[in-house]
């Protein structure tokens, strides 16, 4: 009964968790690093790196040897022999260890281009759900533009009732409030979309529930300017460097490849010959036998060169990748103090002009001294002032994201294909 309960709860506890990775209640931009382990392909592409160390395992190994058989005999079935020989292969050059060589750096190939599929899955899923938060801050714009525009057209109402204001323009805020509304479907419709690509990345079920709880910062540019090094840190470029290093003890490898391997063997014949006039007699021979080919035809020369083009193509994008890095990082981080100039601006400056505007303007209206559209054109100039904030808080997010993926500040570690959730 004590180990049925254990059991029992551990199932419990199992599938509590197996729940929690699928639903796991509301979703932060810091879930994200992890929650994103859970892609099929990424937990798919984990194998790459056990394949690499299969191929690593194999590398370096000598030939099988081998045994031969041999029997000899005259048509009388009197004499004949018979003989075993055993052989085996050994290089003269340092071939083996070469192989060994260009598998392990193939291994360390396969992390970093393992790391480098994480961090643009990272990038992805965190562009999507800043994208989602985004939205959801100008739905909620939409929400208090429509609630504002019903509480105007109430407030018309009951003053045209009393014949101070004209009843078309409680139609005009009616209109304006159920413009709002149609605003809020459609950004709602962006929305859904977003969570269904979010759930893709973070490789959950089409219906299971998703939220994004979360909130954007306001903008802050506290990074130094990228340099070279950033380059370092990235696995793309880790991966390309590695690819040229194997590429270099390639050109060594395929060298070593111009002298073939000597063959050592030894052997025991055994014969029996009429040796007249005694008769048959029985003799037993031994000894070794050695094979070394000469590397007159094909001296490899061919292979040589291609691996040596390789690895002057490999050093040179290696080079141009680590421009292309601290070029996106520039802009990355241009384009986050561009984002943070224009948001600080509006927030300060511009927002608070338009919604005095549009407080004089209504209080104006509501004491007969204005008309309806002058205080609608100051909402829509409010509303679109406000939804620039938004952009330029969005666009600074995006860039900063953007800027820790192309240039991160330390190398991005991965779980092992033992350790995966």
């Amino acid at each position: 009964m004590i180990k049925l309960f254990y059991l029992s709860a551990i199932s419990i506890l199992f599938c509590t968790s197996l729940s929690y990775a699928q639903t796991g209640g509301p979703l932060r931009l810091s879930d994200l690093p992890d929650a994103v382990k859970n892609n099929p392909e990424w937990r798919s592409a984990l194998h790459r790196i056990e394949e690499a160390r299969g191929r690593l395992v194999q590398a370096g190994r000598l030939a099988n040897p081998t045994i031969e058989f041999e029997g000899t005999h005259n048509s009388a079935f009197r004499e004949g022999s018979l003989g075993v020989a055993f052989s085996q292969a050994f290089p003269v050059t340092a071939r083996l260890s070469l192989e060994k060589a260009v598998s392990e750096r193939e291994v360390q190939m396969a992390e970093a281009e393992l790391r480098d599929a994480y961090r643009k899955l990272l990038l992805e899923a965190q562009t999507v759900a800043l994208e989602y938060l985004a939205i959801t801050q100008q739905i909620a714009l939409q929400v208090q533009r429509r609630a504002i525009s019903e509480e105007l057209a109430t407030f018309i109402a009951t003053a045209a009732a009393a014949g101070e204001l004209p009843q078309l323009d409680e139609k005009q805020a009616r209109l304006e409030a159920a413009s709002a509304g149609l605003q809020i479907h459609q950004l709602e419709a962006v929305a859904n979309r977003s969570l269904a690509q979010l759930r893709r990345l973070l490789g959950r079920e089409p219906n299971v529930e998703l939220t994004v709880d979360d909130q954007l910062a306001e903008p802050v540019v506290g990074l130094n300017s990228p340099t070279g090094a950033e380059a370092a840190n990235r696995p793309d470029y880790q991966a390309t460097v590695l690819a040229a290093d194997a590429a270099e003890t390639e050109i060594a490898l395929e060298q070593a490849k111009r002298r073939d391997d000597v063959t050592v063997g030894v052997f025991v014949e055994g014969e029996r010959a009429e040796d007249a006039p005694e008769g048959l007699e029985n003799d037993t021979f031994g000894g070794i036998r050695i094979s070394i080919p000469l590397p007159i035809w094909n001296k490899n020369e061919g292979a040589i060169q291609e691996k040596r083009s390789k690895a002057m193509r490999l050093r040179e994008e290696a080079s141009a990748l680590s421009s292309s890095i601290r070029s996106a990082a520039a802009i990355a981080r241009a384009d986050m103090e561009t984002n943070q100039k224009l948001f600080t601006e509006i927030n300060e400056q511009l927002l608070p002009l338009a919604q005095q505007q549009v407080t004089d303007l209504e209080s104006a209206y509501r004491s007969g001294q204005g008309n309806l559209q002058a205080v609608l054109r100051a909402r829509e100039q409010r509303i679109q002032i406000e939804s620039a904030r938004l952009d330029a808080l969005r666009d600074f997010h995006l860039a900063r994201i953007r800027l820790a993926a192309a240039a991160p500040s330390s190398t991005i570690s991965v779980p092992s294909i033992h350790s995966r959730p």
